[in-house]
């Protein structure tokens, strides 16, 4: 079959054509207007997408426990006035999982004694109730050296010789301190908890407040509540332990039963379902329970409704929660003087382990031209959907498309009818040779060729 060159590589080129038609013309400018709209207040302003954002944060958190001042009114004068500690197991304290009422120290506990192991990196593990045995081994294996020798595995078995359990009175009124940095290894960014000016400790029901100046605005929880609650004094004060959250050039301390407030644990008395006894009564206080603290740090809040964030500007937030039907226990193995007894405590309390999360942005121009870039292709869908309209909606689509595409002759056919042209046609084209050099195309007024035939009547 004969072909011709031009047809088979034509070259399709642009052409404007003004439709005037508010029918077409009103919808295109609607649509250019909500794509400008969501990519400059959307995506930029909003979206912070002109920012580079890191969300792998890393640093490092301490947390650290005191008890309140000697002298504190916190303190209850008797250990008998605390309902879970009525001194009434009637020397017999042997720790039976279910026996509700236990013994308290005689005297209150300090943070060393209720703290072990050490604070961690992770977080912290605070004691709420102890079960202790004293372990001896057999009369016969007094030295051991020689008696494991002679006795073998009777001299691997520790007896009972004694057995209490009792509560650390008050734990839930001890001072929590969280000392916190922050590190974003991409951005170059760190910063300190203690230079931070805007922090809060957000309810457990509340979700995060992406959209907000502050996050602290709605949802938080006042460090001094459980203080005023009371009808005691909040320590204040400027100082080391002075109870604050968020405050510049402070470190962050709050009471314990903040922390379990913000959990949605109204009281360590409260019935959970690890580990169930035999009478269902198995309390917080005494199977323990596990607590997810994260911090979340942010410097884009300023982008939120300002063009030009000052990233310099870092804010953070504490969010926790508890896992729920689940205890922690840790034992503890005191040994004594003598290598054949030993003191052991099995402690039963709060686990609080720390993460870090955070978004975390610098200005970058690379961001900002992709961001652009990849914006502008919704400008298309304005275009299309007035194409649409255009070629297969409206009543005058016909001649409308008569005016968007046009079709020039071949160059070969233009060469026909140039009269200086000697073209023979033998040395034509079959297809070409057969055209009438008569019946040329029409020229409009600036030159182009088209056919007349094709060409609608003007607008």
């Amino acid at each position: 079959m004969a072909f011709e060159l031009d047809e088979l590589l034509s070259y399709d080129t642009y052409r404007v054509v003004r439709i005037k038609d508010y029918r077409l013309g009103l919808p295109y400018y609607l649509l250019l207007f909500a794509t400008f709209m969501y990519i400059v207040f959307g995506q930029l302003i909003a979206g912070s997408m002109y920012l580079a954002m890191e969300t792998a944060i890393s640093g490092s958190v301490r947390l650290s426990m005191r008890a309140p001042a000697w002298n504190s009114p916190i303190w209850k004068s008797n250990v008998a006035q605390l309902p879970y500690c009525q001194n009434t197991c009637n020397g017999d304290c042997t720790g039976n999982i279910n026996q509700k009422l236990l013994s308290c120290p005689s005297t209150y506990a300090n943070a060393e004694s209720a703290v072990y192991p050490a604070p961690d990196s992770n977080g912290i593990f605070i004691t709420t109730r102890v079960d202790e045995e004293v372990q001896k081994l057999p009369p016969q294996c007094a030295n051991v050296d020689q008696a494991s020798q002679a006795y073998g595995n009777q001299c691997r078995k520790w007896v009972v010789t004694k057995n209490s359990s009792y509560y650390i009175a008050q734990v839930e009124d001890y001072l929590v301190k969280v000392d916190h940095s922050m590190l974003a290894p991409d951005k170059r960014g760190t910063r300190v908890g203690f230079d931070m000016a805007d922090g809060c400790l957000l309810k457990n029901s509340v979700e995060r407040l992406q959209n907000s100046k502050s996050m602290c605005l709605e949802g938080s929880i006042d460090p001094c509540a459980d203080y005023t609650k009371n009808g005691w004094t909040c320590p204040t004060a400027a100082g080391p332990w002075s109870v604050a959250v968020g405050a510049n050039k402070r470190d962050d301390v709050m009471m314990l039963r903040t922390l379990l407030a913000a959990a949605g644990i109204s009281s360590l008395d409260a019935i959970h379902g690890a580990r169930p006894t035999a009478t269902n009564d198995m309390t917080y206080r005494r199977g323990g329970m596990v607590l997810l603290l994260q911090i979340h740090y942010d410097n884009t809040w300023a982008s939120k409704y300002v063009f030009g964030t000052d990233t310099t500007k870092y804010r953070y937030e504490y969010s926790i929660a508890y896992v729920s039907n689940q205890g922690y226990e840790v034992t503890q193995v005191l040994q004594s003087a003598s290598p054949d007894q030993r003191t052991v405590l099995r402690r039963h309390g709060i686990r609080i382990v720390v993460s870090q999360t955070g978004h975390v942005g610098e200005f970058s121009f690379q961001a900002l031209l992709v961001t652009c870039t990849a914006s502008l292709g919704l400008m298309a869908v304005a275009t299309s959907v007035v194409e649409i309209l255009l070629r297969f909606v409206l009543p005058e689509k016909d001649k409308y498309c008569k005016h968007k595409f046009l079709e020039t002759e071949t160059l070969t056919d233009r060469l026909l009818t140039k009269p200086s042209m000697k073209v023979s046609l033998g040395r034509l084209s079959p297809l070409a040779a057969r055209r009438k050099v008569s019946t040329g195309p029409a020229e409009d007024g600036d030159g182009s060729i088209y056919n007349s035939e094709e060409t609608g009547a003007g607008l």
